[in-house]
């Protein structure tokens, strides 16, 4: 069942299954990268790809823009790395100057994440692309928990950039939140790593079972997703009916 299900998901993203795993929940798959990539020198993955080789002069680094999900500190902190954190550009905006000027042959992992938890601002592509670029040393990690809701996303381009890699879950516009099924997308050299570090057939058999189901119940998600339009509309229509200073969201929160 476990195989059937990578195939069917892979098969779903459009992707090679050499070029995925799941996650129990996408927290999981911060970890094993955390794991896999905070360490003292260029991982041998990115090396072979064409990175050049460095040694960190300290602690090993993740950069990461203000407001952050949680999960991303809290998985550095225990490799013992240093987070660098980059305060949000005007009404929360993607950093992007700040964030290539953060980075150090110190940088192991940059986190990006489109559209941002728990802003809901999303990031323009050309922004990701440059940091794909100029941090070729280091793991990209774009985090897409909520691209369903955004209505575009980095997965149809991230093969251009081998040190990217793309994260998804179930939990939002297909309702598998209390199953904790999430999804990393790249190369099977980036991935390598993560697998070696990875639980056996992590995702429990209900997991499993309810990911096969909700791949095949397309109407769930457009339904989901024009609910979660409808609301935000009326939040929305309510802040301004109370003179309130919002920011509207390319999330579903």
């Amino acid at each position: 069942d476990f195989r059937d299900a990578v195939v069917e998901t892979a098969a779903f993203l459009g992707v090679d299954p050499e070029r995925m795993v799941l996650t129990n929940g996408l927290d999981e798959g911060i970890l094993l990268a955390s794991i896999a990539y905070l360490g003292h020198r260029t991982p041998t993955a990115l090396v072979e790809l064409g990175a050049p080789l460095t040694v960190t002069s300290g602690a090993p680094e993740i950069v990461v823009a203000q407001p952050a999900f949680d999960p991303y500190l809290h998985a550095a902190q225990a490799m013992g790395a240093r987070i660098v954190t980059v305060a949000p550009g005007p009404d929360y905006s993607f950093p992007l100057d700040a964030v290539l000027k953060a980075l150090t042959t110190n940088t192991r992992i940059v986190y990006v994440n489109n559209p941002n938890n728990p802003s809901g601002q999303p990031i323009p592509r050309d922004s990701i692309r440059r940091v794909a670029r100029e941090a070729g040393h280091a793991l990209v990690f774009v985090d897409e928990a909520y691209h369903d809701f955004l209505g575009e996303n980095f997965l149809s381009e991230a093969a251009d950039y081998p040190n990217v890699l793309i994260g998804r879950t179930f939990s939002k516009a297909y309702g598998l939140a209390g199953m904790r099924v999430g999804v990393m997308i790249a190369s099977p050299e980036i991935l390598a790593p993560i697998r070696k570090v990875m639980p056996l057939f992590n995702l429990n058999v209900v997991a499993v079972a309810a990911l096969r189901a909700a791949l095949t119940d397309v109407d769930f998600r457009s339904w989901y997703i024009s609910q979660a339009n409808e609301s935000k509309a009326l939040v929305y229509a309510a802040c301004e009916r109370a003179g309130l200073r919002y920011w509207k969201s390319a999330a579903n929160f």
